[in-house]
This record gives C-alpha cells, sequence and structure tokens, in this order.
C-alpha cells in the first residue's frame, strides 16, 4: 500500500479509493482485458506511464509502484 501524500488525489488509485493497491492493478487489467470499463476519473489516475494512452506500460509502472 502506497501512502497517501497529501494530494487529492494519487496516481495509480485507479479505484478512487484514496490509497494505491492490489485492488487498483486488478481493475487495471480486467479494464486491459475488456471486463471492465474505465472512468475518465479512473484512466486518468491508471496512465502511470504519462503518455494519453492506458496499457500494458501503465500494468508494469504499477506493479513497480506496488513492489517498491
Amino acid at each position: 500500500m502506497v501512502p497517501e501524500t497529501g494530494e487529492t488525489e494519487i496516481k495509480g488509485d485507479v479505484n478512487l479509493d484514496g490509497s494505491v493497491t492490489m485492488g487498483d492493478m486488478v481493475l487495471l487489467l480486467r479494464h486491459l482485458l475488456g471486463s471492465e470499463t474505465l472512468t475518465q476519473a479512473q484512466a486518468a489516475q491508471a496512465d502511470l506511464h504519462p503518455d494519453g494512452v492506458v496499457n500494458g506500460l501503465d500494468l508494469c509502472r504499477m506493479r513497480q509502484v506496488l513492489n517498491g
């Protein structure tokens, strides 16, 4: 779990619950597999590799963040 930094948004907090956890990674993976659709706000948080596209690079970056 990545601690909150005092910002209102935490990059990687895809489910918008205030922290970055494995649940965010699962939601991102489900989106990439086509079984979930992200809202605009969720997609903005999921774009960890800031290229304007939510894809496997973001999933890899989230894995790095969660593994420290």
